[in-house]
C-alpha cells in the first residue's frame, strides 16, 4: 500500500472543479452569476499557485461558458486548463437539487473530458473551493479513494466538496449515486455517496489528511475557512474511524 501511495503523490493528477453559474437548484443562498464567477476565478487562480504544473477541468452544467471571464485574468494558465460547458437536465435540478446537478456534472466531465481521459485517477472540488493543504492531501491518497466525512466518532455522511479518487473505482461505485438526491427531503449527495460506501472499511477511504477548505460556499453564500481546532477535532476522528473495521 504504501508503494502503491508513493507512486500516485508523484503523478500529477488532474483536477476537476465543478461548476453552475446560471443557478436553478432551490436552497442555494448565492445565486449571483457574477458572484459565483467572481468566485470560480479566485479558488482557480489559487488553484493554479498550490499545483503549479497541475491541469485542470473546469466544468459548467449550467451552460456558461467560463472562458473568456478566465482569459481576462492573468492569473489563470489557460494552457493547463480544459474549459467545459453543457446544461444539466434542468428539471431535475430544479426537483432534487444541487446534489442532483453536481453529481451530473461530474458524470459529463468523467465521459467527455481529455484530461480526465488519460488519468487513472483525478481529484474533484466544487468550483468556488480551494485545499490550502491539496498537496499533502494527494501525498496521503492511498490510489483508491480519499474522502472526508461529517460526523466525529461515527460517519454521518461523506463530504463530496473535495476528494480524490480512481477513476474506475468511482464508476464502479458512486457514478450513478446522484440519482438518488432530493434536497427537498434531506437526501443529499453527502447522503448518496456514504450509502454507496457502506460495507468498505473507513481506512479504504477515508483521507488520512483533514483538507483545510477556504472559499465561498454557495449553498451558505459565507466564506468557508478551517481554523486549527476544527482542524485537530477533525484528525483526530480521522484516526479513530481509521482504526476502525
Amino acid at each position: 500500500m504504501q508503494r502503491i501511495a508513493a507512486e500516485h503523490s508523484a503523478e500529477e493528477l488532474p483536477i476537476l472543479l465543478t461548476s453552475a453559474i446560471r443557478v436553478t437548484a432551490p436552497l442555494t443562498a448565492l445565486a449571483d452569476p457574477s458572484r459565483r464567477i467572481a468566485a470560480t476565478v479566485t479558488a482557480l487562480s489559487q488553484w493554479m499557485t498550490i499545483c503549479s504544473k497541475g491541469r485542470f477541468v473546469i466544468c459548467d452544467g449550467s451552460g456558461y461558458d467560463l472562458s473568456r471571464d478566465l482569459k481576462a485574468v492573468g492569473t489563470v494558465d489557460m494552457r493547463r486548463l480544459e474549459v467545459m460547458t453543457f446544461e444539466n437536465d434542468l428539471d431535475q435540478v430544479r426537483l432534487k437539487g444541487k446534489g442532483y446537478g453536481e453529481g451530473q456534472i461530474i458524470e459529463y466531465a468523467i465521459e467527455n473530458s481529455e484530461f480526465l481521459a488519460s488519468a487513472s485517477s483525478f481529484a474533484k472540488c466544487t468550483g468556488k473551493l480551494w485545499i490550502e493543504n491539496y498537496l499533502p492531501c494527494r501525498r496521503a491518497y492511498n490510489g483508491t479513494a480519499g474522502f472526508s466525512h461529517f460526523g466525529f466518532m461515527a460517519v454521518s455522511a461523506v463530504d463530496t466538496r473535495f476528494f480524490i479518487v480512481q477513476k474506475e473505482f468511482f464508476r464502479s461505485r458512486l457514478l450513478g449515486s446522484y440519482a438518488r438526491c432530493d434536497d427537498l427531503r434531506g437526501k443529499y449527495l453527502e447522503n448518496a455517496y456514504f450509502d454507496s460506501l457502506r460495507g468498505t472499511a473507513p481506512k479504504e477511504w477515508i483521507l488520512p489528511v483533514y483538507p483545510k477548505i477556504r472559499g465561498i460556499s454557495g449553498t451558505s453564500g459565507q466564506e468557508i475557512s478551517c481554523g486549527n481546532l476544527k482542524q485537530l477535532g477533525k484528525t483526530l476522528a480521522i484516526h479513530y474511524l481509521r482504526s476502525q473495521e
